[in-house]
């Protein structure tokens, strides 16, 4: 009979444990964290396959060009920049 009130009792703190907003806020938090890592991941996976480019093209699917705007093919160097709060895309090439 003891362990049957303990049990009730338990189960009505995990029911307030779980609507609570303490919780709520625990679990925000661990997605924004978990978001931040994966986008951190694929930051740095395309940072490494940035470290293999020797050749750089700009293709405008537009008039005059219809085609490649710019090449490079003898970038020594080639480095990404992302700006504005991600809006814009900086390639500088050596």
């Amino acid at each position: 009979m003891e362990y049957k009130e303990i049990n009730e009792e338990f189960e009505d703190w995990k029911q307030t444990w779980q609507e609570s907003e303490f919780l709520n806020k625990i679990i925000e938090k661990r997605k924004e964290r978990d978001f931040r890592e994966g986008y951190m991941r694929g930051f740095e996976m395309a940072l490494k396959a940035a470290e293999k480019v020797s050749r750089v093209e700009l293709i405008q699917h537009s008039p005059p060009y219809n085609g490649r705007a710019y090449t490079n093919r003898f970038a020594t160097e080639v480095e990404l920049q992302y700006q504005d709060q991600g809006k814009t895309l900086k390639i500088f090439c050596k």
